[in-house]
Protein backbone atom coordinates (compact mmCIF):
# COMPACT_ATOMS: atom_id res chain seq x y z
CA UNK A 1 0.00 0.00 0.00
CA UNK A 2 1.55 3.31 -0.80
CA UNK A 3 0.94 6.25 1.15
CA UNK A 4 1.50 10.00 -0.58
CA UNK A 5 2.31 13.12 1.51
CA UNK A 6 2.52 16.36 0.47
CA UNK A 7 6.00 18.80 0.23
CA UNK A 8 6.61 20.08 3.64
CA UNK A 9 4.61 17.77 5.84
CA UNK A 10 6.36 15.39 8.25
CA UNK A 11 7.05 11.76 7.42
CA UNK A 12 5.69 9.50 10.15
CA UNK A 13 7.93 6.68 11.04
CA UNK A 14 7.82 2.83 9.70
CA UNK A 15 6.14 1.97 13.04
CA UNK A 16 3.16 4.24 12.83
CA UNK A 17 2.83 3.45 8.81
CA UNK A 18 2.73 -0.20 9.54
CA UNK A 19 -0.16 0.54 12.00
CA UNK A 20 -1.99 2.72 9.74
CA UNK A 21 -1.76 -0.27 7.15
CA UNK A 22 -3.29 -3.20 9.46
CA UNK A 23 -5.93 -0.68 10.67
CA UNK A 24 -7.11 0.06 6.79
CA UNK A 25 -6.92 -3.36 6.26
CA UNK A 26 -9.36 -4.31 9.06
CA UNK A 27 -11.30 -1.57 7.93
CA UNK A 28 -11.59 -3.07 4.56
CA UNK A 29 -12.45 -7.01 5.68
CA UNK A 30 -15.32 -5.18 7.77
CA UNK A 31 -16.79 -3.33 4.59
CA UNK A 32 -16.57 -6.23 2.44
CA UNK A 33 -18.42 -8.22 5.21
CA UNK A 34 -20.95 -6.24 6.01
CA UNK A 35 -21.71 -5.45 1.84
CA UNK A 36 -21.93 -9.24 1.34
CA UNK A 37 -24.44 -9.28 4.46
CA UNK A 38 -26.74 -6.57 3.43
CA UNK A 39 -30.21 -7.41 1.74
CA UNK A 40 -30.06 -6.09 -1.87
CA UNK A 41 -32.34 -2.94 -1.87
CA UNK A 42 -34.96 -2.74 -5.67
CA UNK A 43 -34.42 0.45 -7.72
CA UNK A 44 -30.68 0.88 -6.01
CA UNK A 45 -28.51 -1.61 -7.83
CA UNK A 46 -27.85 -3.22 -5.20
CA UNK A 47 -29.06 -6.35 -6.69
CA UNK A 48 -26.62 -6.59 -8.91
CA UNK A 49 -28.23 -4.02 -11.72
CA UNK A 50 -27.41 -0.38 -11.77
CA UNK A 51 -28.76 1.83 -10.34
CA UNK A 52 -31.53 3.90 -12.64
CA UNK A 53 -30.40 7.38 -13.69
CA UNK A 54 -32.32 9.69 -15.94
CA UNK A 55 -32.66 9.07 -19.61
CA UNK A 56 -33.36 11.82 -21.97
CA UNK A 57 -34.69 12.02 -25.92
CA UNK A 58 -32.37 10.54 -28.09
CA UNK A 59 -30.64 7.97 -25.13
CA UNK A 60 -30.66 4.67 -25.85
CA UNK A 61 -32.42 2.68 -22.61
CA UNK A 62 -29.44 0.80 -19.99
CA UNK A 63 -29.12 -2.85 -20.59
CA UNK A 64 -30.48 -3.08 -16.96
CA UNK A 65 -33.87 -1.41 -17.79
CA UNK A 66 -34.55 -4.24 -19.49
CA UNK A 67 -33.42 -6.67 -17.09
CA UNK A 68 -35.33 -5.35 -14.16
CA UNK A 69 -37.64 -7.03 -12.61
CA UNK A 70 -40.64 -4.93 -12.17
CA UNK A 71 -44.55 -5.56 -10.40
CA UNK A 72 -47.10 -5.56 -13.17
CA UNK A 73 -50.86 -5.30 -12.89
CA UNK A 74 -52.76 -7.65 -15.75
CA UNK A 75 -56.00 -8.07 -16.12
CA UNK A 76 -56.82 -8.52 -12.63
CA UNK A 77 -53.85 -10.32 -11.61
CA UNK A 78 -50.29 -9.05 -10.07
CA UNK A 79 -47.25 -10.67 -10.63
CA UNK A 80 -43.75 -9.81 -10.89
CA UNK A 81 -41.94 -9.65 -14.60
CA UNK A 82 -39.28 -8.86 -16.58
CA UNK A 83 -39.19 -5.96 -19.32
CA UNK A 84 -37.55 -7.81 -21.63
CA UNK A 85 -40.40 -9.38 -22.93
CA UNK A 86 -41.20 -5.93 -24.59
CA UNK A 87 -37.76 -5.44 -26.07
CA UNK A 88 -37.57 -5.51 -29.89
CA UNK A 89 -40.49 -3.89 -30.65
CA UNK A 90 -41.27 -0.25 -30.23
CA UNK A 91 -43.00 0.34 -26.54
CA UNK A 92 -44.61 3.46 -25.37
CA UNK A 93 -45.23 4.23 -21.80
CA UNK A 94 -48.10 5.97 -20.53
CA UNK A 95 -47.30 7.26 -16.92
CA UNK A 96 -50.84 7.90 -14.95
CA UNK A 97 -52.27 7.83 -11.68
CA UNK A 98 -55.98 6.63 -10.64
CA UNK A 99 -57.05 10.25 -9.34
CA UNK A 100 -55.98 11.51 -13.29
CA UNK A 101 -59.44 11.48 -15.32
CA UNK A 102 -57.58 12.26 -18.31
CA UNK A 103 -55.34 10.09 -18.02
CA UNK A 104 -58.21 6.71 -17.64
CA UNK A 105 -60.22 8.39 -20.52
CA UNK A 106 -57.18 8.87 -23.15
CA UNK A 107 -56.54 5.03 -22.13
CA UNK A 108 -58.91 3.38 -24.59
CA UNK A 109 -57.70 5.99 -27.38
CA UNK A 110 -54.13 4.46 -27.10
CA UNK A 111 -55.37 1.04 -26.97
CA UNK A 112 -57.65 1.97 -30.26
CA UNK A 113 -54.76 3.11 -32.64
CA UNK A 114 -53.91 1.08 -35.27
CA UNK A 115 -50.09 0.25 -34.21
CA UNK A 116 -51.39 -1.11 -30.83
CA UNK A 117 -54.17 -3.14 -32.11
CA UNK A 118 -52.12 -4.59 -34.67
CA UNK A 119 -49.45 -5.22 -32.14
CA UNK A 120 -47.07 -2.98 -33.89
CA UNK A 121 -46.25 -1.28 -31.15
CA UNK A 122 -46.29 -2.28 -27.27
CA UNK A 123 -48.15 0.09 -24.66
CA UNK A 124 -47.43 -0.15 -21.46
CA UNK A 125 -49.34 1.69 -18.42
CA UNK A 126 -46.86 2.90 -15.74
CA UNK A 127 -48.18 4.31 -11.92
CA UNK A 128 -46.32 4.69 -8.87
CA UNK A 129 -49.14 3.79 -6.85
CA UNK A 130 -49.80 -0.07 -5.50
CA UNK A 131 -51.21 -2.71 -6.99
CA UNK A 132 -54.32 -2.91 -4.73
CA UNK A 133 -55.48 0.84 -5.67
CA UNK A 134 -54.63 0.22 -9.27
CA UNK A 135 -57.20 -3.08 -9.13
CA UNK A 136 -59.90 -1.17 -7.21
CA UNK A 137 -60.30 1.59 -10.01
CA UNK A 138 -59.39 -1.23 -12.81
CA UNK A 139 -62.56 -3.20 -12.07
CA UNK A 140 -64.90 -0.65 -11.37
CA UNK A 141 -63.90 1.79 -14.10
CA UNK A 142 -66.05 1.74 -17.86
CA UNK A 143 -63.28 3.38 -19.47
CA UNK A 144 -60.70 0.35 -18.14
CA UNK A 145 -62.80 -2.53 -18.24
CA UNK A 146 -63.25 -1.99 -21.89
CA UNK A 147 -59.34 -2.63 -22.64
CA UNK A 148 -56.86 -5.10 -22.19
CA UNK A 149 -55.41 -3.21 -19.29
CA UNK A 150 -51.70 -3.09 -17.65
CA UNK A 151 -50.16 -1.62 -15.66
CA UNK A 152 -46.61 -1.37 -14.12
CA UNK A 153 -46.91 -0.80 -10.19
CA UNK A 154 -44.73 0.51 -7.62
CA UNK A 155 -42.80 2.25 -10.09
CA UNK A 156 -39.90 3.85 -8.41
CA UNK A 157 -36.99 3.04 -11.04
CA UNK A 158 -39.46 4.08 -13.86
CA UNK A 159 -39.71 7.94 -11.99
CA UNK A 160 -36.32 7.87 -11.92
CA UNK A 161 -35.60 7.28 -15.40
CA UNK A 162 -38.26 9.65 -16.57
CA UNK A 163 -39.10 12.33 -13.77
CA UNK A 164 -42.45 14.04 -14.24
CA UNK A 165 -44.58 16.36 -12.35
CA UNK A 166 -47.91 15.94 -14.06
CA UNK A 167 -49.66 13.59 -15.73
CA UNK A 168 -50.19 12.03 -18.28
CA UNK A 169 -47.12 11.29 -19.79
CA UNK A 170 -45.21 9.61 -22.48
CA UNK A 171 -42.26 7.95 -23.36
CA UNK A 172 -41.74 6.84 -27.06
CA UNK A 173 -38.91 3.75 -27.18
CA UNK A 174 -38.17 2.35 -31.04
CA UNK A 175 -37.21 -1.00 -31.58
CA UNK A 176 -33.76 -0.22 -31.30
CA UNK A 177 -33.94 0.78 -27.30
CA UNK A 178 -33.62 4.46 -28.03
CA UNK A 179 -35.54 7.02 -26.54
CA UNK A 180 -37.56 8.69 -29.61
CA UNK A 181 -39.67 11.75 -27.91
CA UNK A 182 -41.13 11.97 -24.71
CA UNK A 183 -44.19 14.20 -24.52
CA UNK A 184 -47.06 15.58 -22.25
CA UNK A 185 -50.55 15.18 -22.80
CA UNK A 186 -51.09 18.43 -23.74
CA UNK A 187 -49.04 16.77 -27.34
CA UNK A 188 -50.63 13.78 -27.68
CA UNK A 189 -51.82 13.34 -31.48
CA UNK A 190 -52.01 9.76 -32.97
CA UNK A 191 -50.84 11.60 -36.30
CA UNK A 192 -47.39 12.24 -34.44
CA UNK A 193 -46.75 9.24 -33.08
CA UNK A 194 -47.90 7.62 -36.56
CA UNK A 195 -45.25 9.70 -38.12
CA UNK A 196 -42.25 8.75 -35.43
CA UNK A 197 -42.98 4.92 -35.91
CA UNK A 198 -42.64 5.11 -39.73
CA UNK A 199 -39.57 7.34 -39.05
CA UNK A 200 -37.66 5.36 -36.23
CA UNK A 201 -34.90 6.70 -36.40
CA UNK A 202 -36.09 10.43 -35.93
CA UNK A 203 -35.99 11.86 -31.92
CA UNK A 204 -37.93 14.70 -31.07
CA UNK A 205 -37.16 17.20 -27.99
CA UNK A 206 -40.26 18.73 -26.60
CA UNK A 207 -39.59 22.11 -24.48
CA UNK A 208 -42.75 21.76 -22.62
CA UNK A 209 -41.56 17.99 -21.68
CA UNK A 210 -38.23 19.01 -20.88
CA UNK A 211 -39.82 21.67 -18.94
CA UNK A 212 -42.43 19.84 -16.85
CA UNK A 213 -40.58 19.04 -13.83
CA UNK A 214 -40.44 22.76 -13.35
CA UNK A 215 -44.03 22.84 -13.24
CA UNK A 216 -46.47 22.31 -10.30
CA UNK A 217 -48.43 18.90 -9.18
CA UNK A 218 -51.85 20.44 -10.14
CA UNK A 219 -52.47 20.28 -13.51
CA UNK A 220 -54.73 23.11 -13.30
CA UNK A 221 -51.61 25.00 -12.71
CA UNK A 222 -50.03 23.43 -15.40
CA UNK A 223 -52.34 23.99 -18.30
CA UNK A 224 -53.56 27.08 -17.13
CA UNK A 225 -50.09 28.69 -18.91
CA UNK A 226 -50.96 27.10 -22.13
CA UNK A 227 -53.11 29.68 -24.30
CA UNK A 228 -56.39 28.68 -25.83
CA UNK A 229 -56.24 25.11 -23.57
CA UNK A 230 -59.61 23.65 -21.76
CA UNK A 231 -59.27 21.22 -18.76
CA UNK A 232 -61.49 19.65 -15.84
CA UNK A 233 -61.48 17.15 -13.37
CA UNK A 234 -63.33 15.53 -10.62
CA UNK A 235 -62.69 12.74 -8.39
CA UNK A 236 -65.67 11.67 -5.62
CA UNK A 237 -63.55 11.08 -1.97
CA UNK A 238 -60.63 11.66 -0.07
CA UNK A 239 -57.20 11.35 -1.85
CA UNK A 240 -54.48 11.74 1.14
CA UNK A 241 -51.59 12.25 -1.74
CA UNK A 242 -53.19 15.41 -3.09
CA UNK A 243 -53.07 17.42 -0.10
CA UNK A 244 -55.79 20.64 0.30
CA UNK A 245 -56.10 23.48 -1.54
CA UNK A 246 -58.40 25.93 -2.80
CA UNK A 247 -56.81 28.15 -5.12
CA UNK A 248 -58.90 30.57 -7.26
CA UNK A 249 -56.88 31.94 -10.30
CA UNK A 250 -57.29 35.55 -12.04
CA UNK A 251 -56.65 37.98 -15.21
CA UNK A 252 -57.91 41.11 -15.02
CA UNK A 253 -60.19 40.13 -12.14
CA UNK A 254 -61.58 37.21 -14.39
CA UNK A 255 -62.11 34.09 -13.10
CA UNK A 256 -60.53 31.46 -15.74
CA UNK A 257 -58.77 28.58 -13.40
CA UNK A 258 -59.39 26.99 -10.10
CA UNK A 259 -58.03 24.06 -8.12
CA UNK A 260 -59.81 22.44 -5.31
CA UNK A 261 -58.69 19.43 -4.09
CA UNK A 262 -59.95 17.68 -0.90
CA UNK A 263 -62.87 20.17 -0.54
CA UNK A 264 -66.25 19.49 1.26
CA UNK A 265 -68.92 20.07 -1.18
CA UNK A 266 -70.26 22.78 0.81
CA UNK A 267 -66.89 24.52 0.40
CA UNK A 268 -67.08 24.29 -3.36
CA UNK A 269 -70.49 25.27 -4.04
CA UNK A 270 -69.77 28.50 -1.09
CA UNK A 271 -66.84 29.09 -3.36
CA UNK A 272 -68.82 28.62 -7.00
CA UNK A 273 -71.23 31.08 -5.72
CA UNK A 274 -68.77 33.83 -3.99
CA UNK A 275 -67.74 33.81 -7.90
CA UNK A 276 -70.79 34.35 -9.16
CA UNK A 277 -72.00 37.05 -6.68
CA UNK A 278 -68.28 39.05 -7.58
CA UNK A 279 -68.65 38.63 -11.80
CA UNK A 280 -72.54 39.94 -10.92
CA UNK A 281 -71.25 42.92 -8.62
CA UNK A 282 -73.23 41.57 -5.36
CA UNK A 283 -72.20 41.70 -2.08
CA UNK A 284 -71.87 37.53 -0.96
CA UNK A 285 -73.23 35.86 2.74
CA UNK A 286 -72.45 32.30 3.08
CA UNK A 287 -76.58 32.19 3.72
CA UNK A 288 -76.85 32.43 -0.01
CA UNK A 289 -76.19 28.81 -0.52
CA UNK A 290 -78.36 26.50 1.06
CA UNK A 291 -78.36 22.61 0.97
CA UNK A 292 -81.39 21.06 1.59
CA UNK A 293 -80.17 18.11 4.31
CA UNK A 294 -83.75 16.21 3.76
CA UNK A 295 -82.93 15.53 0.90
CA UNK A 296 -79.33 14.40 0.29
CA UNK A 297 -78.37 11.51 -1.46
CA UNK A 298 -75.79 8.45 -0.27
CA UNK A 299 -72.45 10.36 -0.88
CA UNK A 300 -73.82 13.77 -1.38
CA UNK A 301 -72.95 15.32 2.27
CA UNK A 302 -71.80 18.56 2.92
CA UNK A 303 -68.84 16.77 5.29
CA UNK A 304 -67.89 14.95 1.86
CA UNK A 305 -64.64 15.73 -0.09
CA UNK A 306 -64.29 15.94 -3.78
CA UNK A 307 -61.64 17.49 -5.78
CA UNK A 308 -62.57 19.71 -8.80
CA UNK A 309 -59.78 21.33 -10.76
CA UNK A 310 -61.15 23.52 -14.54
CA UNK A 311 -59.33 25.86 -16.56
CA UNK A 312 -60.72 27.58 -19.70
CA UNK A 313 -58.60 29.80 -22.15
CA UNK A 314 -57.80 33.07 -20.87
CA UNK A 315 -59.20 34.73 -23.30
CA UNK A 316 -62.69 33.21 -23.14
CA UNK A 317 -63.71 35.72 -20.78
CA UNK A 318 -67.17 33.24 -19.76
CA UNK A 319 -68.03 32.88 -16.31
CA UNK A 320 -66.46 29.08 -15.22
CA UNK A 321 -69.31 29.39 -12.73
CA UNK A 322 -71.75 27.01 -15.03
CA UNK A 323 -69.48 24.85 -16.51
CA UNK A 324 -68.47 23.89 -12.89
CA UNK A 325 -71.77 23.43 -11.84
CA UNK A 326 -72.38 21.17 -14.53
CA UNK A 327 -69.69 18.92 -14.03
CA UNK A 328 -70.49 18.24 -10.24
CA UNK A 329 -74.23 17.53 -11.04
CA UNK A 330 -72.97 15.38 -14.18
CA UNK A 331 -70.39 13.72 -11.37
CA UNK A 332 -72.86 13.37 -8.22
CA UNK A 333 -75.93 13.14 -10.26
CA UNK A 334 -77.20 16.07 -8.25
CA UNK A 335 -79.25 19.06 -8.88
CA UNK A 336 -76.80 21.92 -7.98
CA UNK A 337 -78.47 25.62 -9.50
CA UNK A 338 -79.19 29.31 -8.97
CA UNK A 339 -82.78 30.00 -7.99
CA UNK A 340 -83.88 33.65 -7.45
CA UNK A 341 -85.75 33.66 -3.72
CA UNK A 342 -86.99 36.39 -1.68
CA UNK A 343 -84.81 37.36 0.97
CA UNK A 344 -85.66 39.61 4.05
CA UNK A 345 -82.84 42.34 5.21
CA UNK A 346 -82.23 45.02 7.35
CA UNK A 347 -80.91 48.02 5.46
CA UNK A 348 -79.19 50.30 7.38
CA UNK A 349 -79.73 53.97 5.69
CA UNK A 350 -78.94 57.23 6.23
CA UNK A 351 -82.14 59.05 7.29
CA UNK A 352 -81.34 62.48 5.91
CA UNK A 353 -81.13 60.48 2.39
CA UNK A 354 -83.92 58.01 2.97
CA UNK A 355 -85.96 59.15 0.20
CA UNK A 356 -83.27 58.16 -2.20
CA UNK A 357 -83.33 55.50 -4.58
CA UNK A 358 -80.64 53.25 -3.68
CA UNK A 359 -79.29 50.80 -6.52
CA UNK A 360 -78.23 47.04 -5.01
CA UNK A 361 -74.82 46.66 -7.28
CA UNK A 362 -73.37 50.49 -5.90
CA UNK A 363 -74.74 51.27 -3.21
CA UNK A 364 -75.75 47.86 -0.54
CA UNK A 365 -72.86 46.27 0.85
CA UNK A 366 -71.71 44.54 3.99
CA UNK A 367 -69.88 46.85 5.55
CA UNK A 368 -68.00 46.58 8.56
CA UNK A 369 -70.88 47.80 10.41
CA UNK A 370 -72.93 45.08 8.42
CA UNK A 371 -70.99 42.41 9.18
CA UNK A 372 -70.43 43.54 13.17
CA UNK A 373 -74.74 43.67 13.39
CA UNK A 374 -75.13 40.59 11.62
CA UNK A 375 -72.51 38.60 14.11
CA UNK A 376 -73.84 40.22 16.77
CA UNK A 377 -77.57 39.81 17.04
CA UNK A 378 -78.69 36.30 17.71
CA UNK A 379 -79.66 34.20 14.82
CA UNK A 380 -77.31 36.01 12.36
CA UNK A 381 -80.50 38.57 10.63
CA UNK A 382 -79.27 39.92 7.41
CA UNK A 383 -78.01 43.47 7.09
CA UNK A 384 -76.94 45.42 4.08
CA UNK A 385 -75.13 49.18 4.58
CA UNK A 386 -76.85 51.43 2.23
CA UNK A 387 -75.38 54.66 3.61
CA UNK A 388 -73.11 55.13 0.42
CA UNK A 389 -70.76 57.01 2.57
CA UNK A 390 -67.70 56.11 4.63
CA UNK A 391 -67.16 52.49 6.21
CA UNK A 392 -68.30 53.65 10.19
CA UNK A 393 -67.39 51.70 13.09
CA UNK A 394 -69.68 51.79 15.66
CA UNK A 395 -69.74 50.36 19.41
CA UNK A 396 -71.57 47.97 20.65
CA UNK A 397 -72.44 46.27 23.72
CA UNK A 398 -72.51 42.82 23.81
CA UNK A 399 -76.13 41.75 24.20
CA UNK A 400 -77.77 43.22 21.19
CA UNK A 401 -81.48 43.49 20.30
CA UNK A 402 -83.00 45.33 17.58
CA UNK A 403 -84.38 48.00 19.22
CA UNK A 404 -81.14 49.07 21.05
CA UNK A 405 -79.56 49.23 17.51
CA UNK A 406 -81.94 51.53 16.41
CA UNK A 407 -81.32 53.54 19.23
CA UNK A 408 -77.55 54.09 18.52
CA UNK A 409 -77.61 54.22 15.09
CA UNK A 410 -80.32 56.99 15.31
CA UNK A 411 -77.46 58.50 17.68
CA UNK A 412 -75.36 58.51 13.98
CA UNK A 413 -78.69 59.73 11.95
CA UNK A 414 -78.69 56.42 10.62
CA UNK A 415 -81.86 54.07 10.51
CA UNK A 416 -82.55 50.29 10.04
CA UNK A 417 -86.00 48.78 8.07
CA UNK A 418 -87.10 45.54 6.78
CA UNK A 419 -86.48 45.26 3.06
CA UNK A 420 -86.94 42.50 0.75
CA UNK A 421 -84.10 41.79 -2.49
CA UNK A 422 -84.44 39.14 -5.02
CA UNK A 423 -81.12 37.04 -4.16
CA UNK A 424 -80.01 33.99 -6.54
CA UNK A 425 -79.69 31.63 -3.81
CA UNK A 426 -77.18 28.33 -4.86
CA UNK A 427 -79.59 25.46 -4.09
CA UNK A 428 -77.54 22.08 -3.38
CA UNK A 429 -79.70 18.81 -3.73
Amino acid sequence: MRHFFRAGEVLPNLKTMKMYSALLSILCLVSMFSLSAQTPRRDSGADGLAPAVEILAGETLPEHFWLDSVTIYNHGVTERIVLQQFRGKPLLLDFWNTTCSTCIVNMPKMYETEPVRSKKLNFLAVTYEDGIKVSKIARNNKYLNSIPFQSIVNSKSFHVYFPHASVPYYVLINAKGKVQTIFGGLEWDVDKLNELLSNPDKIVVSELTNNTAKYPMLLASRYSKQPGYSYSFFANGRNDELGRCNIVRKENDHVYSLSMINIPLMAIASKLARIYFAEQKLPFYHKFVEFQKNEKKKGLDSLDVYTLEYVQPKGKKQSIVSDCLSILNTELKSNIHFESKQVEFWEIYDIPKSKQEIQWQNERQFSILATSLIKGLPDEPLFLDATAGEDLSIPFPDKLSIQIVKQILATHSLGIRKIKISIPILIVS
